[in-house]
């Protein structure tokens, strides 16, 4: 009996070697801010919270966030799944068993960019009580965008 216990022992010590795991866990934190504040932060369809905030996402997986605050343009940021560098803990230590463990679970990832900061455009043209109108010029023009009007110099 006493030899099945410490052959269990034994074996759960071996089962739990997967470094990564181990050291960093399945999920990671992330960092989003955009200027202005108070965006709405989406990620995989999922609206999470305003920024500023950090957020735990799964390593296992990339994300697609969207960055979004009514009147101005929506940022999109592709957050990617890395190989990180805890994989040759598991080659050095933990063999097949830990390489596998952190390949399920996700862990043998890292996310980059751990930090998202994105400068928010306003895409509204508005005139105040001034009666001024003032104009937004867009470098990046949408195929679908027709042209209402040309201006002209005058001398």
């Amino acid at each position: 009996m006493r030899n099945y216990l410490i052959l269990l022992i034994l074996l759960t010590g071996l089962l739990c070697l997967s470094c990564a795991t181990i050291v960093h866990g399945v999920n990671q934190p992330v960092n989003f801010n955009s200027e202005p504040a108070g965006a709405t932060v989406t990620i995989d369809g999922n609206r999470l919270d305003k920024t500023p905030c950090l957020l735990e996402l799964e390593r296992k997986d990339s994300h697609l966030v969207e960055i979004t605050l009514e009147g101005y343009e929506t940022k999109t940021i592709q957050i990617k799944k890395e190989l990180s560098g805890w994989v040759a803990g598991n080659i050095l230590l933990g063999g097949l068993i830990g390489l596998a463990i952190d390949a399920i679970t996700g862990a043998m990832y890292k996310l980059e960019p751990e930090f998202v900061s994105v400068e928010l455009i306003n895409n509204t043209a508005s005139a105040d009580n001034t009666d001024l109108l003032y104009i937004m010029v867009i470098m990046e023009p949408q195929p679908d965008w027709q042209q209402i009007a040309q201006l002209e110099q005058k001398f």
